[in-house]
């Protein structure tokens, strides 16, 4: 259910702000996550896992060139549904530590996502007919490739690290979106578009290598 309100929370933002600011204030989900995985008893506070998470913000600042002047109603909205994006990642490493059963989780992950949305297209929306071949490839594509099997990849793998760490690894959506558009579409890529991507590859190579070079040493942030 949590899926099903930050896809909502974000389309509502999305009515009245720019693709990049909404990505920056989507993203903010990032730093969240530390946080809430303390709350519902995770893990300890990672000082490495928190300053990588502010790095990797700093670095999606530089990717969408968002401006944060003028705060509106939308900047809300999305700003709430960073908070449930987060809190769908928390929950489903909550939930991964008392069942194993990636297959039916991700079943109803899936199910649960859509409920909310659907029924409330069902009500407010008129029905669509879908035409043409691209619409359907591109329908299929994102039904299949872009929830299904990514949908099953992340509740399989990703009780095998943590919380924060998959966040961040996430953030590589948005560099992922820019080289696949670099080279199909010969997008030309400026210098911060470069700048903010190696950012937030730093920011994982912070984490990780932090957590290498240091597995058992507590952080300064850890409660006691």
């Amino acid at each position: 259910m949590a899926n099903s309100l930050a896809f909502l929370t974000n389309s509502l933002g999305l009515e009245t702000l720019s693709g990049a600011k909404s990505a920056f204030l989507t993203a903010v989900y990032i730093a969240l996550v530390p946080f809430l995985a303390v709350m519902f008893r995770l893990n300890r506070l990672k000082a490495s896992e928190v300053f990588g998470a502010l790095v990797c913000l700093m670095g999606l600042v530089i990717l969408t060139g968002a401006h944060l002047q003028q705060w509106n109603l939308g900047d809300s909205w999305t700003l709430l549904s960073a908070f449930f994006y987060a809190l769908s990642l928390v929950i489903l490493q909550k939930v991964s530590q008392y069942s194993q059963q990636w297959l039916l989780l991700t079943f109803y992950n899936i199910l649960w996502s859509a409920s909310l949305p659907l029924a409330l297209a069902i009500y407010y929306q008129t029905p669509l007919i879908i035409e043409g071949t691209m619409a359907w490839v591109s329908l299929l594509y994102c039904a299949l490739f872009a929830t299904v099997i990514t949908t099953l990849l992340q509740t399989r793998y990703q009780p095998t690290t943590t919380a924060a760490r998959a966040a961040i690894i996430f953030s590589l959506e948005p560099v992922f979106a820019l080289l696949t558009d670099w080279l199909i579409n010969h997008t030309q890529v400026t210098w911060h578009l470069w700048a903010g991507g190696l950012i937030i590859v730093a920011s994982i190579l912070i984490v990780e290598l932090a957590g290498y070079y240091a597995p058992n040493r507590k952080s300064s942030l850890a409660p006691p």
